[in-house]
């Protein structure tokens, strides 16, 4: 899926961009996580392949498969592993249960964050294109 944004930042290779609302958002479940800024936009980090600078108007390629399986990942792996301590704890007692139940999400955080470092560039979204503003 390729959506237009502009380049509000930048950091080495990576592209901070400002996109507005698509009409996949009025779909998608996970929308109102997207909307961080005051003016209903969603900004996202983007590879830079094409050499932005900040104000120009772009085209940004995600992949759609990206987008579930990012937040399966994001939102089930942490979760699973919080419930997986809260029964393995619940053989004990109850203080057991809850410590291990939060040794067991940040276990999952952990695991998160050790895909985001090996796989962060393969996912990331990418910028294909400048366009040429109206």
């Amino acid at each position: 899926m390729d959506e237009i944004g502009k380049v509000v930042g930048l950091n080495g290779n990576l592209a901070k961009v400002e996109l507005g609302t698509s009409d996949h958002c009025t779909n998608c479940k996970m929308a109102s996580f997207c909307l961080v800024t005051g003016s209903g936009k969603r900004e996202i980090m983007a590879q830079d392949l094409v050499g932005v600078k900040i104000g120009d108007v772009v085209r940004v390629r995600i992949s759609g498969g990206n987008q579930l399986s990012s937040i399966l990942l994001v939102f089930g792996l942490p979760i699973l592993f919080g419930i997986i301590g809260l029964f393995i704890g619940a053989n004990y007692s109850d203080v057991a249960s809850l410590v291990s139940g939060a040794i067991g999400l940040g276990v999952g955080f952990s695991i998160l964050k050790l895909v985001e470092i090996l796989f962060f560039k393969k996912r990331i979204p990418k910028i294909v294109e400048i366009c040429q503003e109206e």
